[in-house]
C-alpha cells in the first residue's frame, strides 16, 4: 500500500509540477508581448512628441507658420516611423488661436501580427499673446553697421529682421535665424561661422512694439500687483538679499545714488509687486539683481553707471532665477565714467541684463 501511495504522490507532484511548468512558460511568454507592446507603444509616443517639438521649434521662430501640413518619414536603423504636423487657425472662446497637432505612425516590425499604432498630441496658442525678446541674446530690426568677426561668440539665440553682416569666424551657440540675408566679405574664408545649432535665412519678421504702453500701463498699476512709475529722472540702486531665492531689493532716488531723497526701497519678492518700475526720464541704474524686475525709460534713456550682475550667474547655477530688464523707448547707454572704466576684470563693465532700445 506504501508502494502505491508513493507512486500516486509522485504522479501527482508530477501533474503539478508540469501544470505550474507550463503557466510560467504561458506567463513569460505573455511578459515578453506585454513588453513588445509597452515598447511599441513608447515608440509611437515618442515620434508623436518629436513631431510637436519640432512644430515648436518652427513656430518658435515663425510664427506665421499657418496653416501648414507636413509629414515627416524617419528610416534610421534604430528608430522608424513617421509623423505629421499640422498647423491651423482656429478660435476658442472667441480669442484667435493655433492649435498645432502631431500624429504618429508607427507598424511594429517584431510583433507576430504587424500592427500599426497612432498617437496625438495637440498644443494650442493664443495668437494674441506676444513672445518676448528675452528668448534672444540678440535682436535687431537692422544690423546697421554691426560685423560679426572672429572671437565675437554668442551664447543664445540670434535673429535680425534685416542683413546679418560677417566678416571673419564668429561663433553662434544657439541657432541664427535672418529674415532677410548673410553679406560676407568676399576676402573670408568660406567657412565664415561656426553655427553650433544652425542657421536659418528668410524667415518671418519679428515686429518691434510701436510704443512701451503696456510697460506704462504697469508702472502705473495702482491696484496689486501694482508698479512704480516716476515722473522725471530717477536713480536706481540694485541690492541683493540673502542666501534666499529672489529677495533682492531696488532704491529708487530722485538726484542722485547718493544724495538724492530715498523715494522708495522695493521689495522683489513683494507678492504685490508686479515688478515693473518705469520713469518718464532718464534712468540711471547699477547693482545686483536677486529676482525679477523689469526697469523702463518710458520716453527717454535708460544709463548703466557701473556694473549690473546677477547674485546668481545662470551660466554657472542654471536654476537662478534672476532677471532682469532694461527696456528704453529712445537708447541704453553705458556711461562713460571711471566706475565703467576702471571696473571688471580686465578693466570693463560687465552687464546681466536683457536690453531691449525701442
Amino acid at each position: 500500500m506504501v508502494g502505491k501511495a508513493g507512486l500516486i504522490a509522485v504522479i501527482g507532484f508530477s501533474v503539478i509540477l508540469g501544470y505550474i511548468s507550463m503557466n510560467m512558460a504561458r506567463m513569460a511568454k505573455n511578459s515578453i508581448g506585454v513588453m513588445s507592446s509597452y515598447t511599441d507603444a513608447t515608440v509611437s509616443h515618442n515620434l508623436a512628441t518629436t513631431g510637436v517639438n519640432i512644430g515648436l521649434a518652427r513656430f518658435y521662430t515663425d510664427t506665421t507658420w499657418v496653416p501648414r501640413d507636413t509629414t515627416q518619414i524617419l528610416n534610421g536603423p534604430h528608430f522608424y516611423g513617421r509623423f505629421r504636423i499640422k498647423t491651423e487657425a482656429i478660435t476658442v472662446s472667441g480669442i484667435p488661436s493655433v492649435k498645432l497637432t502631431s500624429i504618429s505612425t508607427y507598424t511594429s516590425p517584431t510583433t507576430p501580427v504587424a500592427e500599426t499604432l497612432h498617437d496625438t498630441i495637440e498644443v494650442i496658442f493664443d495668437r494674441t499673446k506676444k513672445q518676448t525678446f528675452s528668448i534672444y541674446a540678440w535682436m535687431t530690426n537692422s544690423e546697421g553697421g554691426v560685423n560679426w568677426t572672429t572671437k565675437d561668440t554668442v551664447w543664445g539665440l540670434v535673429h535680425s529682421n534685416g542683413t546679418i553682416y560677417v566678416n571673419g569666424k564668429p561663433v553662434f551657440m544657439e541657432k541664427l535665424t535672418t529674415s532677410k540675408s548673410f553679406n560676407k566679405n568676399p576676402g573670408t574664408n568660406p567657412n565664415y561661422a561656426i553655427f553650433k545649432k544652425g542657421y536659418e535665412k528668410g524667415v518671418a519678421t519679428r515686429d518691434l512694439p510701436n510704443d512701451l504702453s503696456e510697460l506704462n500701463t504697469a508702472a502705473s498699476s495702482v491696484i496689486p500687483p501694482w508698479g512704480k512709475k516716476y515722473t522725471g529722472e530717477i536713480w536706481v540702486t540694485l541690492l541683493p538679499g540673502t542666501g534666499a531665492n529672489g529677495d533682492g531689493k531696488a532704491v529708487v532716488r530722485n538726484s542722485s545714488f547718493t544724495t538724492g531723497t530715498t523715494n522708495d526701497t522695493i521689495s522683489l519678492s513683494n507678492p504685490l509687486f508686479n515688478g515693473v518700475i518705469g520713469a518718464t526720464g532718464n534712468v540711471h541704474v547699477k547693482g545686483t539683481v536677486d529676482g525679477k524686475l523689469t526697469v523702463s525709460a518710458l520716453s527717454t534713456d535708460i544709463l548703466i553707471e557701473d556694473e549690473i550682475r546677477y547674485e546668481v550667474n545662470p551660466q554657472v547655477t542654471p536654476s537662478s532665477d534672476d532677471l532682469l530688464g532694461l527696456v528704453a523707448d529712445d537708447y541704453v547707454r553705458v556711461a562713460d565714467n571711471a566706475a565703467n572704466h576702471l571696473g571688471g576684470t580686465p578693466p570693463g563693465v560687465a552687464i546681466d541684463a536683457c536690453i531691449f532700445a525701442r
